[in-house]
């Protein structure tokens, strides 16, 4: 298959789910393509990743979109109503911050970074200014006798 044919027929595959809301799988098998190849070529090429990414979107909110008129296609209620339980469950499961029954909320707390600085600032606060002549002065090699009496031993 040449470059050429297998990129048309990963258009065609978005296309596809796009206008139906089909999954990846299934409009894979109508226009003939791998589902391997069809990943493989959408990875290789940073453009069809975005376009890829957009179709699935689309795809998924064709397929909620169903759920609105679902009465208007199958006539049985009980039909129906598996349909719609299948592909509430479908969509939940792919997106779930989208389209799940559950609310998750995320709560970041800052406030103990904002007490740990305000307890370091008042540490630094309270603590005197380090003397720099005892640093320079303990900085230099003292001679032998000068470290002994630094130590309390000379």
């Amino acid at each position: 298959m040449t470059p050429e044919i297998r990129n048309s027929l990963v258009l065609m595959v978005m296309t596809l789910m796009q206008t139906t809301g089909d999954t990846l799988t299934r409009c894979c098998d109508a226009v003939g393509i791998s589902y391997v190849t069809y990943l493989k070529t959408v990875k290789s090429l940073p453009a069809f990743q975005e376009m890829h990414d957009e179709a699935i979107g689309i795809s998924e909110d064709v397929l909620a979109d169903r759920l609105i008129h679902i009465d208007t296609v199958i006539s049985d209620p009980k039909m129906a109503a598996v349909i719609s339980k299948n592909i509430h469950w479908y969509l939940a499961r792919k997106r779930p911050a989208k389209y799940g029954d559950k609310i998750t909320v995320q709560h970041e707390t800052s406030r103990d970074k904002a007490i740990i600085a305000r307890l370091i600032a008042a540490k630094n606060r309270a603590l005197p200014p380090p003397n720099i002549e005892d640093a320079i002065e303990i900085s230099a090699a003292p001679s032998d006798q000068e470290a002994l009496v630094l130590l309390g031993l000379g």
